[in-house]
């Protein structure tokens, strides 16, 4: 994949998350693994579908949109 590639990729994940509908299984690989600061590393497409779903609740309002 070229970083052209990754990078149209990444926005189109961006824009799914600010309307509220992410492809997951077309954008997320089904070995992802998802970093946060306060614990362990989830791993799996399901783990991170739940997470990411999870965290829309905090991101209601402008300042949690997202952009590449």
């Amino acid at each position: 994949m070229t970083p052209n590639e990754n990078k149209s990729i990444v926005q189109e994940f961006y824009d799914q998350w600010n309307s509220g509908a992410i492809d997951f299984d077309r954008l997320v690989d089904e070995d992802v693994t998802n970093h946060q600061p306060d614990r362990d590393p989830e791993r799996g497409l399901d783990r991170f579908r739940q997470g990411s779903r999870a965290s829309w609740v905090l991101c209601l309002t402008p300042s949690g949109r997202h952009s590449s």
